[in-house]
């Protein structure tokens, strides 16, 4: 199964003016691969189904701009970044991380845009992408975002249960990866088991 986020060719206003508020969707289709024949020939992949949009129920409020769709490890879930529409449509507003449960096609929020937020307190998730691999084991994530003036890299612990429906934030939710008083921009490059690679400056 592949999936990946595209923009319709119906709309107007292709590419980005240094925001993410164009429309954008996170699809999926089943493909299998060519194979060869005892001949030698090739057989060209398939689809097995036609495109499946994978945020289309919200794709006009919260997924309004859904992008960066990334696999939890257990296969069940997908983790995305989304933009919710705003009527003022700002550039660089705050986005959502959210996660659909392939097996059941429903969405929740990981990460909501806070109300309020007092200084110092979490101000919301100002990301445009996530890394392309965003899992340091299967109940804790990692990716960077704009928090005043610098870009910090976060963890968020969740926990879930294969026989249940659903992600939840775990009790001690979002954690810096490095000391609140860092005054460096660190920006996460890569994420595998047990590691970040992180670009300082």
């Amino acid at each position: 199964v592949i999936h990946f986020h595209a923009t319709s060719t119906a709309k107007a206003q292709f590419g980005l003016r240094f925001c993410y508020n164009r429309p954008c969707a996170i699809y999926s289709i089943a493909y299998t691969p060519q194979t060869s024949s005892r001949e030698g020939t090739q057989e060209p992949g398939k689809t097995e189904n036609s495109f499946v949009c994978l945020t289309e129920l919200e794709r006009d409020t919260l997924d309004f701009c859904a992008r960066c769709p990334r696999v939890h490890p257990s296969g069940r879930y997908l983790i995305y970044l989304s933009t919710p529409f705003r009527k003022s449509n700002p550039h660089f507003s705050t986005s959502l991380l959210r996660a659909v449960d392939l097996s059941t096609g429903e969405c929740q929020s990981l990460i909501d845009e806070p109300s309020s937020p007092a200084f110092g307190e979490f101000p919301g998730l100002f990301a445009t992408s996530l890394p392309t691999n965003i899992f340091v084991d299967e109940n804790t994530l990692c990716f960077d975002t704009l928090w005043g003036f610098r870009t910090v890299p976060l963890l968020l612990h969740i926990d879930y249960n294969l026989s249940d429906s659903g992600i939840d934030v775990a009790p001690d939710g979002i954690e810096h990866l490095l000391s609140e008083e860092s005054t460096e921009n660190s920006v996460v490059l890569d994420v595998s088991p047990g590691f970040v690679l992180l670009a300082h400056s």
